[in-house]
């Protein structure tokens, strides 16, 4: 048995590569998601200017924000094409001069800590159901 030689790992090396993958994926994971969620709200944040705009032009065709809907003018989820959503958009407040576009949270993302958007016909943003400030979450 002198000239024969051990291949493989040991038991102290594989769990040593374990932790260092564990420690990594502690670190990865939150970030990534984190990412995620801010991608989706950016995207959910232009689906909402996208609707803003489409009011704007019903206005000038109309006379009147009163009698658009949603999704007759615009799409009413973000993202606006596949089968995905992460925002439900609603119309409220809809007068012959005013209204309040809101994008609430759906999903994957509703666990957000940004909670629903809204944005008037003024341009004011605005959130509900927030644990974090506005200037975190409209970018």
């Amino acid at each position: 048995m002198k000239g024969r030689f051990s291949r493989g790992f040991t038991m102290i090396e594989i769990m040593i590569v374990v932790a260092i993958i564990g420690i990594l994926a502690a670190i990865a994971y939150p970030s990534y998601t984190e990412h995620v969620r801010k991608t989706r709200r950016v995207d959910a944040q232009g689906a909402i200017m996208g609707l803003a705009n489409a009011l704007e032009r019903y206005r000038a065709n109309n006379g009147t924000y009163a009698g658009a809907a949603v999704p007759g003018i615009y799409p009413d989820k973000s993202p606006l094409d596949g089968n995905a959503k992460y925002y439900s958009l609603s119309l409220g407040n809809l007068t012959g001069s005013t209204y309040t576009i809101t994008a609430s949270r759906y999903g994957d993302q509703s666990a957000d800590p940004c909670g629903n958007f809204t944005l008037d016909q003024s341009g004011t943003r605005g959130l509900s159901g927030a644990s974090k400030p506005l200037s975190y979450c409209w970018r």
